[in-house]
């Protein structure tokens, strides 16, 4: 038996063992080197270092339709590189890669199976365009991702190399490896509160959530939207949609997630919604809840959402509503007059060009007119001000009736109203004092004025006929006197 052919024999065998070494962990394969054990031409393997450069992206979508031998790739231009990222690089100590029998042991090798025969390792770390590279002796490795981004869902499998690595009847003294971490985007959120006028009005809130390229190896197993409602808010319904990476939408029911609308409200995707996830990465999921709001407060009713995906969690922007109130004090005559009760008012929210309220009144909790108390108070509890939670609202106050005995105050009819600026807040508005006219009396006569002077015309001319009647009567007995 030639004892140097059956050497050879194995030593080729254990090299074609090489090339099924789990360089397919996590998009990393090699081809194995079949052709080299069959024709025997593979050269013993060089002296000296061997340089292992580890090149981190974003996940894809879709995925690269690249080489994954080894060699260096020339990836697309979209592609998204990942500083930051660690990397520890271990060696295998109980494996001999000078011998047959240390390249046949990394048959069928698994990271778990070297977990107990591993060095301290040496920290690579990604920078420049997402690459971390350094230089080590014969061997395998382990290779495990000890930081991933801040953006990302987890980190890579551990993955094993051996260094140099064979490729195509010959031996790759510098190895590429790309491993991918699948990453999340943070969510967005958005307020819409253009139709809202007063307490009791409905505000919705808006999450966008991408969905995430999955990584080889990997899945997406929880994603979870979760709203902590400000106590100001009360939810009236919950909608769920899903949109592909190019905005078409995807049709999702029941089963595909959950909701629960306690405290906090959460959309939970189930395991067959989460397959639709999976199969619609770069999409959108869209969450967008309904809301009443039920007291101002201090007048910021802010929002924010979370995300969580694969039990990472990820921060939306913060939105909020602005809501204010108004206080009225009704008064006779003055502007420290009495109070006046009963007196009723209305708000609008526009005029038209000749500066006439128009359209109708704001209601809030159902309500359009509201009357001062025994006190002459009038609260208006409950106007947006601003829109989406920036700027400031003009409501116009109106009259629309007086107290008995009053006229409507000055600068309070429709087609003069009081304009307001509401500001946010349940007191950061001044009190407004309105200030009603009494009903004008009757004129009366006025004693010694000209009322009077019919009177004394009528009493003149009642003694200057007595004095008349006296007179003809004297002149009559006297001629009777001298008749005699």
């Amino acid at each position: 038996m030639n004892t140097h052919k059956t050497a050879s024999r194995l030593g080729r065998r254990a090299i074609a063992v090489a090339g099924a070494l789990a360089l397919g962990f996590m998009g990393v394969a090699a081809a194995m080197p079949a052709s080299a054990a069959e024709v025997g031409n593979v050269p013993p393997a060089p002296d000296g270092g061997y340089t292992l450069n580890i090149h981190k992206y974003e996940q894809p979508n879709p995925a690269w339709d690249l080489d994954n031998d080894g060699t260096e790739q020339t990836v697309p231009s979209d592609a998204k590189p990942l500083d930051g990222v660690e990397f520890t690089v271990a060696h295998v100590n109980n494996i001999d890669l000078t011998t047959a029998a240390g390249w046949q042991a990394t048959k069928g090798l698994t990271p778990a199976d070297v977990a107990d025969h591993l060095d301290a390792g040496t920290v690579l770390t990604t920078k420049d365009g997402g690459l971390a590279t350094g230089k080590f002796p014969l061997g395998v490795y382990l290779v495990t991702e000890t930081k991933a981004p801040a953006n990302a869902v987890g980190t890579t499998a551990p993955f094993l190399v051996t260094l140099p690595f064979p490729n195509h009847d010959a031996w790759l003294t510098t190895l590429n490896v790309y491993p991918k971490n699948m990453v999340q985007g943070q969510p967005t959120k958005s307020v819409d509160d253009s139709t809202a006028l007063g307490l009791g009005s409905t505000v919705s809130w808006t999450i966008d959530t991408t969905v995430p390229a999955v990584s080889q190896g990997n899945s997406i197993t929880t994603f979870v939207v979760t709203d902590d409602l400000d106590s100001r808010l009360t939810p009236t319904g919950v909608t769920v949609a899903l949109t592909d990476a190019h905005g078409t939408p995807v049709e999702l029911s029941d089963e595909n997630y959950t909701v629960t609308t306690g405290d906090p409200l959460k959309v939970t995707f189930t395991d067959k919604g989460r397959g639709i996830l999976e199969k619609n990465a770069g999409g959108t999921v869209t969450v967008t809840i309904t809301t009443t709001v039920t007291s101002v407060g201090d007048g910021q009713i802010q929002n924010t959402a979370v995300t969580n995906v694969n039990g990472k969690d990820f921060d939306s922007n913060t939105v909020q509503t602005n809501w204010g109130s108004l206080t009225l004090k009704k008064v006779a005559g003055t502007a420290d007059g009495n109070a006046l009760k009963g007196a009723k008012f209305q708000v609008y929210s526009a005029v038209d060009t000749s500066g006439h309220v128009t359209g109708d009144p704001v209601s809030i909790n159902g309500k359009d007119v509201f009357e001062s108390n025994a006190d002459g108070i009038v609260n208006i509890a409950g106007l947006r001000t601003g829109e989406n939670g920036t700027g400031t609202s003009t409501y116009y106050i109106v009259e629309s009736e007086a107290p008995v005995g009053f006229d409507v105050a000055a600068g309070f009819a429709p087609e003069k109203p009081h304009a307001v600026t509401v500001k946010p807040g349940s007191t950061a508005n001044g009190q407004i004092v309105v200030v009603d006219p009494q009903v004008p009396a009757f004129e009366l006569p006025l004693t010694g004025g000209g009322g009077t002077a019919i009177f004394v015309g009528a009493g003149v001319t009642l003694v200057l006929m007595a004095a008349g009647a006296a007179f003809l009567v004297y002149s009559r007995r006297r001629q009777a006197t001298h008749q005699q």
